[in-house]
């Protein structure tokens, strides 16, 4: 299976909404905001970080960060995809990141935007 697979890809979306939705909600319950303050904080949060693991494990080396190690350090989100089936490459990486990532963050600003 590629990464840049559509069943992958969706089920990464759908995944980040829901855990970016929920958190967000117990947020704004726990914190006193508007529900849909929470939502977009939620959304933002699990977008941002699906960017940032995406380009970062997209950026890493393939024997990982340190060259002064036999092993190399890798990132762990790396340690654990080299362990599954599936095809990992720096392009399909920054791919997964971008369209992931990105429709997360614009969704957390139409939360944003509602919460006025």
């Amino acid at each position: 299976m590629k990464l840049t697979n559509l069943k992958v890809i969706v089920v990464s979306l759908v995944g980040g909404a829901v855990a970016g939705t929920a958190g967000g909600l117990l947020y704004a319950w726990l914190g006193d905001k508007v529900a849909f303050h929470g939502i977009g904080t939620g959304l933002f949060i699990v977008g941002i970080l699906a960017l940032g693991v995406g380009l970062t494990g997209a950026a890493e080396p393939e024997q990982g960060w340190s060259s002064k190690r036999a092993e190399g350090r890798r990132s762990m989100a790396s340690r654990l995809i080299s362990e599954e089936a599936v095809e990992i490459s720096s392009k399909a990486m920054a791919v997964w990141a971008v369209t992931v990532g990105l429709p997360l963050v614009v969704l957390s600003m139409v939360a944003f935007s509602l919460a006025v």
